[in-house]
């Protein structure tokens, strides 16, 4: 196959929605990442504009639903870090902790040849 041709695709499954039971979602080949929060105050404001038919309403159970995805996904990734970084912590104690026992088994069996 031609690599070229070939697209990202992502399929959700299992997904917490009335009306949605899976989504495909193709990603764009070196897209660059907006801020979250800013598409999502642009969509608020146009949606105050706007009234929401049947297929808008679709549209917009489908975005809800990919943009609670993707920030579910980022804080699996927070709280991955977070954890990373806790036991690092706890290594350095653990090493430092080691280094001083072992000192004291040092200077314990000096003491008790001498």
């Amino acid at each position: 196959m031609n690599s070229k041709i070939m697209k990202n695709i992502v399929v959700l499954k299992d997904l917490p929605s009335n009306i949605i039971d899976e989504a495909i979602v193709i990603l764009k080949d070196n897209s660059k990442i907006k801020s979250l929060e800013a598409i999502e105050k642009k969509e608020l404001l146009e949606s105050k504009n706007k009234t929401i038919d049947n297929k808008e309403y679709i549209l917009k159970e489908a975005e809800m639903v990919i943009s609670n995805y993707i920030s579910d996904i980022k804080e699996e990734k927070q709280l991955k870090s977070l954890n990373v970084k806790a036991l690092e912590k706890q290594c350095k104690r653990l090493k430092r902790l080691l280094a001083v026992v072992g000192i004291l088994a040092f200077l314990g069996i000096v003491v008790q040849f001498v």
